[in-house]
């Protein structure tokens, strides 16, 4: 892909389409230069470019995103804005708190597309529901495991860009996790146990490194004090599982940690979440067990379960750090879990088949 100033239309990867999958089972923004609209006439027509609600689309974009990186990319994104959606609003946001604030202030049912990964995804996902937004996901994190879902070309950003401004909506579960008294919302995954550990190590990785090779060489790095917890748990009201645990997450979507694909059955349209439990093991275990998760083989070994879930709680006999959408949000003894039918409405499916970059 490249990322000259002319914003040359990158070529789209194949899309597998979520939506036609079958169901497996029943602070006021501080300073005008934050917002820039974008009024300029395209170089050409583009009237793919209206989304559905008749509402110009909202860019959210974290400046200080991948060590600066986003920024960098700023006069790019606004050149594609300016070709492909006159009129949409790009808002560069300072923090988390800014970007929230920015989103309570926009009318209701706006499609707002997201520059960055599944963390920030996560931290904006209750203003989003609040609103009733359209999501759209411009994959530009370290694991884009939501985009992977939905069928984005989570490789190439600006193919995301230009299918999340046209592109149809489609409706997707969410998960809540309750911590620390407060239900909070998650769009791919929670970890707790083993990965959990793993996952706040990765965050500490250097930003250069993304994807599954990020959370291997963590894994690789917690191996040496190799832990396990103590954990009893339910579901739907019905104890499944009493014993020394490695890990016990829970997916919304197939894959987490950059890709892997640790459910491989899950969907995020059938009303449903999915357990994974991983018993006590030994190093060269894990290691095995690693092996075949990147795979998928992983669910051949018959100590590894896997649940289908609306409600699930998790007892721990220690106190463990509970990721959402592999970022850190508190911990826990006991965590509770629930599903969000059709919660919310996010850009997916055949938006990128049917809006190629490369007919512009």
């Amino acid at each position: 892909m490249s990322d000259s100033k002319g914003c040359l239309p990158p070529r789209v990867p194949g899309v597998r389409p979520s939506a036609s999958r079958p169901r497996s089972r029943a602070e006021q923004p501080q300073s005008l230069n934050v917002q820039s609209v974008l009024p300029l006439p395209p170089s050409r027509p583009a009237p793919d470019a209206t989304p559905p609600t008749g509402h110009a689309p909202v860019v959210l974009l974290n400046p200080h995103a991948q060590s600066g990186r986003l920024g960098k990319r700023r006069p790019l994104i606004e050149a594609c804005l300016t070709r492909w959606s006159p009129g949409a609003e790009l808002h560069v946001s300072q923090s988390v708190d800014h970007a929230l604030r920015t989103i309570a202030s926009l009318d209701k049912g706006r499609r707002v597309l997201v520059v960055g990964g599944d963390g920030s995804l996560n931290r904006l996902l209750p203003a989003l529901l609040e609103g009733g937004h359209t999501l759209g996901i411009v994959a530009h994190g370290s694991g884009n495991d939501t985009a992977r879902a939905v069928g984005a070309p989570w490789r190439d950003w600006q193919a995301c860009l230009k299918g999340s401004l046209a592109g149809p909506g489609m409706r997707m579960d969410l998960g809540e996790a309750r911590i620390d008294g407060e239900w909070l919302p998650f769009v791919s995954s929670v970890t707790f146990g083993f990965d959990s550990v793993v996952g706040t190590r990765a965050q500490r990785s250097p930003s250069w490194l993304r994807g599954m090779p990020r959370y291997l060489l963590a894994t690789l790095a917690e191996l040496a004090n190799l832990p396990h917890w103590h954990m009893q748990i339910q579901v739907d009201g019905r104890e499944v599982w009493s014993a020394p645990t490695l890990l016990a997450s829970t997916l919304n979507t197939p894959n987490y940690g950059g890709g892997i694909p640790a459910v491989p059955h899950a969907r995020f349209d059938d009303g449903m979440l999915d357990v994974l439990l991983a018993p006590q093991l030994g190093k060269a275990e894990v290691l095995g067990l690693l092996q075949k998760m990147t795979t998928g083989q992983h669910l051949t070994d018959p100590r590894i379960q896997t649940h289908a879930y609306r409600k699930l709680r998790i007892q721990s006999d220690r106190l463990l750090p509970v990721l959402l959408d592999g970022e850190c949000r508190g911990s826990s003894r006991d965590l509770e879990i629930r599903v969000r039918p059709a919660a919310l409405e996010v850009v997916g499916g055949e938006a990128w088949a049917s809006a190629p970059v490369a007919a512009l």
